[in-house]
């Protein structure tokens, strides 16, 4: 009759650019920013920062950058942050510094 599937062994990641955008706007919001402040710092339009938030537009990384370090998010949870944008998957901590 039917074939029953074994239920799969691997927990299927959440879309890195969710996860991404959910960190940034926490970060936004803890700190107390306002959309058009994080654009400012950015560099970039409200809208565009809003579309990051939601995952609807990927983030340059040169704009990460800037708003992870207005955020107080420097080193290796920086890089991390990086890898994460530019690979669009979630993974192991960086080894080396990303520019």
């Amino acid at each position: 009759m039917f074939d029953l599937l074994s239920p799969p062994t691997e927990v299927p990641q959440a879309p890195a650019g969710i996860v991404l955008g959910v960190y940034l706007r926490g970060l936004r919001e803890a700190k107390g920013t306002t959309l058009q402040d994080a654009a400012r710092v950015a560099g970039a339009s409200v809208s565009a920062v809003s579309r990051w938030e939601r995952a609807e537009y990927p983030i340059p990384l040169g704009a990460l950058r800037t708003l992870l370090r207005h955020f107080g998010v420097t080193g290796k949870h920086a890089d991390y942050l990086a890898v994460l944008s530019r690979n669009g998957r979630l993974g192991a901590w960086p080894t080396g510094r990303l520019s």
